[in-house]
């Protein structure tokens, strides 16, 4: 099928001799997006079958609550999908039915467009160590990139790839105007062909505190002489090396042509970002 054709739709049967989720299948749920407490929402799930990664989506009230947000369950109640280079499925009641139904697409998602470094690095390739969020990952490069550590961002679902588009091209604009501000922009990640993710440098260090106040200070003037506001200071999100140089990092609220007004209303709230020990913006972090 053609990318922008419309899905086909399939009630499910045992005809699906040899479906994509046989139990012979390696298989591995890798992001999931379950609203919680909420069975009438539809779940979204990135689903590894073997080495192809499908996208499926479960309406609400398909399968049961306690099902949807636990793997092995979630995939024990899936019907039987077939094989082939579909990419998307969305799960459904059958009218008037208890079974379930299945539509199949071929629409290649959208991906990041801004793919201004040379280097790409397939998603699948990648060990993760550390996870800090559902999207942010300490991994390590496969060897023919140095096995070094570094950090990955990316999008698990298509509606999250506006975000790292925005991200993607605020690094382009911190690495060659003011290197060193921020972590090393290693290169763009994967999936199947299709980017979704980056891959930055990892930094050693220690976050920041009042007495790195000149230091930070130092660091978002730089920022902001780009026009760039940062939108999420607080201390851990300065990183300060062993030789005391202090650089930015999450640049996921940062604001492109900010104004002077915001730039400096940001520029004057560092002291009290620093002495701040609330935990807020603390990154979370546990072994993979």
């Amino acid at each position: 099928m053609a990318q922008g054709d419309a899905p086909v739709p399939s009630e499910i049967s045992d005809e699906v001799s040899d479906p994509i989720n046989s139990t012979n299948m390696s298989t591995d749920v890798l992001s999931m997006y379950v609203p919680i407490g909420d069975d009438e929402e539809e779940c979204e799930y990135r689903i590894r079958f073997g080495n192809q990664i499908k996208y499926i989506t479960v309406d609400g009230g398909a399968i049961e609550q306690d099902k949807r947000s636990f793997p092995p369950d979630l995939l024990a109640a899936l019907p039987k999908l077939p094989r082939g280079d579909w990419v998307t499925a969305r799960i459904f009641k059958a009218a008037n039915k208890d079974t379930l139904s299945y539509e199949l697409s071929h629409r290649m998602l959208n991906g990041v467009n801004t793919l201004w470094h040379p280097t790409r690095i397939d998603i699948l390739s990648l060990t993760r160590t550390i996870c800090h969020s559902s999207w942010v990952y300490t991994v390590t490069l496969p060897p023919n990139f140095g096995a070094q550590t570094a950090i990955l961002k990316f999008a698990r679902f298509e509606f999250e790839v506006y975000g790292i588009e925005k991200e993607t091209a605020l690094y382009e604009i911190i690495q060659s105007r003011c290197p060193g501000v921020g972590p090393a922009f290693l290169g763009h990640v994967t999936e199947q062909g299709r980017a979704m993710g980056f891959l930055i440098e990892f930094l050693e260090g220690r976050w920041a505190g009042i007495e790195d106040l000149a230091k930070c200070q130092e660091a978002v003037k730089k920022l902001h002489s780009q026009g760039i506001l940062h939108g999420d200071l607080n201390r851990y999100n300065f990183i300060v090396s062993d030789e005391g140089q202090v650089r930015l990092i999450d640049f996921a609220d940062a604001k492109l042509n900010a104004s002077e007004e915001d730039m400096q209303k940001e520029y004057d709230s560092l002291p009290e970002r620093l002495v701040e020990e609330s935990g807020l913006g603390k990154p979370i972090t546990h072994p993979v």
